[in-house]
């Protein structure tokens, strides 16, 4: 399951603004089991040491980036995902007013950055992952294999997501 869901993670911040926030959540994936529900105090401390936030502030600095960049890409994904379950029911590509909404924030993000074709990139991914849910077809994560579009996938990527999310809140915050 670990692998599974660092795969998605490596896929989901693949157009990340920051290259640290990456590097800081493929190192807490490595040791969390997002099937247990609560961090525990190694996990926690794992992570930081991981990130090499040594006092207070580093942790606050780096909980404003992780939230700024990572989570709200998490966020993102979690509505094109959602997206993506709509379309495979109807078959059809239909308006998702809740990921375009966050794409809006998540676009001024990566503007600010300076990562206006990494956006572009980030997006087209969204696109076709909609698409081949509504087809029922294949789509081809940026840098993997292809992968058959299924209700189970679209569902448990969904479900994988939410608990990265949730391991993510339980994570950054500045005391355990």
């Amino acid at each position: 399951m670990k692998i599974f869901l660092l795969i998605i993670l490596l896929f989901s911040t693949n157009a990340s603004a920051a290259q640290s926030d990456r590097a800081m959540a493929n190192a807490a994936m490595t040791d969390l089991n997002i099937e247990n529900s609560k961090v525990t105090k190694a996990q926690y401390d794992d992570f930081w040491e991981k990130a090499g936030a040594k006092n207070r502030k580093e942790k606050e600095q780096t909980i404003l980036l992780m939230k700024d960049n990572f989570l709200s890409i998490q966020d993102y994904q979690r509505e094109v995902w959602k997206c993506a379950e709509q379309a495979w029911s109807s078959k059809k590509i239909s308006k998702c007013n809740g990921s375009e909404a966050k794409l809006k924030l998540l676009q001024a993000n990566f503007k600010k950055n300076n990562q206006e074709d990494a956006m572009m990139k980030f997006k087209e991914s969204s696109e076709a992952i909609i698409k081949a849910a509504a087809n029922h077809g294949k789509y081809t994560p940026t840098g993997g294999k292809e992968v058959q579009m299924s209700l189970e996938l679209i569902k448990t990527t969904r479900n994988n997501l939410d608990k990265i999310f949730s391991k993510f809140e339980q994570i950054l915050k500045v005391d355990y």
